[in-house]
C-alpha cells in the first residue's frame, strides 16, 4: 500500500471479516477513512480468493475522486461505467451481451443504475428508452454475479414509514439481495428519521431488523461501525485529531458605536422572518433553507450577506 492503515482502520476490517455475514455500515464520522477501510476489505478478501468481482456505487461528483483514490493509494485500476461507455460495449460485443460482466473492478454513478419509472404518459420513444435502461442497466447489473458492493454516501438511499421509497433504494435493496460482501458507506446514517434509519438497517439485515422494538443500540451496534474522531489514535496511541476546547465570548453592541450594524441586522432579520413565514404556508423546504442560510451568513459579516 502507499498509505499507512491507521488502527480503527484495521479494527473495522477486523469487525467486518469476523461476521458471519460480511454485510455492513461504515458510518465513521468524516475524514476517518471510510474509503480506505472499504477498500482494505476488498483486498484482504481478494488475497483469501473470496471476492473477485467489485462494483462501487458512488454520487456522480465522487466518482474521479474514488478513481483516482483507489489508483495512488492501492494501485487498483477500475473501469469507470457511463452510459457512452455501456453503448460502446454493447457495439462491441453485441446488444444481448451483459455487459457488466466483461470487468471485475467497476465504478458506477448510482443514478445512472437506478431503476427508472415506466409511465403510460411518457411517449412510446421514452417508455421503449425506460424499459431498456432497466433490462439492460438495471436488472442485468444485479445478475453479474459480482462478489462485492461498495455503496457510498448510502444515506441517500431513502425508504418513509409509510412505503414511499427512492429509486435509489430499490437500487440499494436490488443490490443487497444479489451480492453477498455488501458494505454501505455514510457519515449520517440516522438522519433524525428513524424510519429512514430503520429501513437502511434493513438492507444490511432484513431478518434482525423487523420493526422499530429492534432499533437498539446493541442491535445497530452489531452491523455497523462508528469510529469518531476523538476517539481515534495512531499506533503511539496519541490521538490523531487534537482535543478542541471551545467556550463562548459575548460581544456586547451599542447603538451610538454600532449603528450601521445594529440596523442591517434589523432589516435581515425583518426579511428573512417575512419569507420564513410565507415559506411555511406554502411548505416551501427549498425557500425555508435558504432564510435559514441568510441568518448564518449574517452571523459571518456584512460582506458576506452583501
Amino acid at each position: 500500500y502507499k498509505i499507512q492503515p491507521l488502527p480503527h482502520q484495521i479494527l473495522t476490517v477486523h469487525f467486518i471479516m469476523n461476521r458471519f455475514q460480511p454485510r455492513c455500515i461504515i458510518a465513521d464520522e468524516v475524514g476517518l477513512g471510510k474509503t480506505i477501510e472499504a477498500i482494505l476489505l476488498y483486498q484482504e478478501y481478494k488475497l483469501r480468493k473470496i471476492v473477485k468481482r467489485i462494483l462501487i456505487v458512488v454520487p456522480s461528483g465522487l466518482i474521479t475522486q474514488w478513481h483516482e483514490e483507489l489508483l495512488s493509494k492501492f494501485n487498483e485500476q477500475f473501469i469507470i461505467y457511463n452510459s457512452d461507455f455501456v453503448k460502446t460495449l454493447k457495439q462491441s460485443y453485441g446488444k444481448e451481451t451483459n455487459v457488466w460482466t466483461l470487468h471485475d473492478k467497476i465504478i458506477v454513478s448510482m443514478d445512472f443504475i437506478k431503476p427508472l419509472k415506466v409511465s403510460t404518459l411518457l411517449d412510446g420513444d421514452e417508455q421503449a428508452r425506460r424499459k431498456w435502461h432497466n433490462q439492460h442497466i438495471f436488472q442485468d447489473l444485479a445478475t453479474a454475479d459480482f462478489d462485492m458492493v461498495v455503496l457510498d454516501e448510502a444515506h441517500k438511499l431513502s425508504k418513509r414509514g409509510d412505503g414511499l421509497e427512492s429509486a435509489r433504494f430499490k437500487l440499494g435493496e436490488k443490490l443487497s439481495q444479489s451480492i453477498p460482501v455488501f458494505l454501505l458507506l455514510t457519515a449520517t446514517p440516522h438522519q433524525g428519521d428513524e424510519d429512514l434509519f430503520i429501513n437502511l438497517l434493513r438492507l444490511v439485515d432484513p431478518v434482525m431488523f423487523t420493526d422499530k422494538k429492534t432499533l437498539t443500540p446493541e442491535l445497530v451496534k452489531e452491523v455497523t461501525v462508528r469510529n469518531k474522531k476523538r476517539a481515534v489514535v495512531d499506533f503511539n496511541g496519541q490521538r490523531i485529531f487534537k482535543h478542541r476546547i471551545t467556550s463562548i465570548i459575548e460581544i456586547n453592541r451599542t447603538e451610538e458605536k454600532n449603528h450601521d450594524e445594529l440596523e442591517l441586522y434589523a432589516y435581515v432579520t425583518e426579511y428573512t422572518d417575512k419569507y420564513y413565514n410565507l415559506a411555511k404556508r406554502k411548505n416551501n423546504q427549498i425557500l425555508i433553507l435558504l432564510m435559514i442560510l441568510y441568518q448564518r451568513i449574517l452571523s459571518s459579516s456584512s460582506f458576506a450577506i452583501l
